[in-house]
């Protein structure tokens, strides 16, 4: 799993193919995908705290780089994940590209809600962008220290069967004490 605080980003552990190579922050002041992505005016600063009081919404800009010669396909997590949305572009269908992730999202079915699903073509360097929506009806500190996790998706099935697999033996294991 790789997870970026604000301070500099480190690797998996014992796999060098995925890597953050940082994160970026802005207030959102109304902005399109179109102009994050285009206008060279607005400032991201390097991963900063999110201050509510500052701003509702804030811009992340991430960069990740997939170091193996394969496309990988990862799950993506932005903490605070109330209600993320993660801008990709996707070459297959030559434009960018929205998801809605996170707890106040309705149509966010998975059972671990927040996580948004890419793919990082090999050998290469990605942008993408995800706007993090703080919900004024939450009670937050003054600053928040956002994290950013990027892991394989592979990582992620292994753990969620050994979840599954843990509730069906401790099910299992209470029909048989019955």
């Amino acid at each position: 799993m790789v997870s970026g605080l604000a301070q500099p980003v480190n690797s998996l552990p014992g796999n060098n193919a995925i890597e953050i190579k940082g994160y970026k922050i802005l207030p959102d002041r109304g902005y399109s995908i179109e102009r994050i992505r285009t206008d060279n005016v607005l400032a991201f600063v390097q991963e900063d705290s999110l201050r509510p009081s500052q701003a509702n919404k804030y811009w992340f800009k991430v960069e990740a780089i997939n170091r193996s010669s394969y496309a990988q396909p990862c799950h993506l997590t932005v903490l605070p994940n109330i209600d993320n949305t993660f801008f990709y572009f996707n070459e297959d269908a030559n434009g960018w590209i929205a998801q809605r992730a996170g707890i106040n999202v309705a149509t966010d079915k998975s059972r671990v809600k927040g996580v948004m699903h890419l793919v990082l073509h090999g050998s290469t360097t990605t942008t993408f962008y995800v706007q993090v929506n703080l919900h004024p009806g939450y009670s937050f500190p003054r600053a928040i220290r956002p994290q950013v996790i990027l892991e394989k998706e592979s990582v992620s099935l292994q753990r969620e069967q050994f979840i599954t697999t843990a509730w069906l033996v401790s099910l299992a294991i209470l029909l048989m004490l019955f």
